[in-house]
């Protein structure tokens, strides 16, 4: 694994330098399930209208950041989620 300058002159090191030099997929969509919502915007991400329990398909950028903050998990089962 090799680092390198990412976008936004920041520094990507170790497995994420070799990610992401194989290619950007955050653009790719992702389906996840909402497990949790305090708020209608969490972590820049717009859940007006969305309820704890719903399927939602999303760029995967977004759906890493809510799974990662604890928001939701990735929908294993392959339901199409709404946009």
């Amino acid at each position: 694994m090799r680092d390198h300058d990412g976008p936004y002159g920041a520094r990507v090191e170790g497995a994420y330098a070799e990610q992401e030099k194989a290619g950007d997929d955050s653009e790719r969509p992702m389906g996840l399930r909402l497990t949790r919502k305090l708020a209608e915007v969490i972590d820049g991400v717009d859940l007006t209208g969305r309820a704890v329990g719903d399927i939602l398909t999303l760029p995967a950028l977004e759906a890493r950041l809510l799974i990662a903050e604890g928001w939701a998990v990735e929908d294993t089962k392959g339901r199409q989620g709404t946009d």
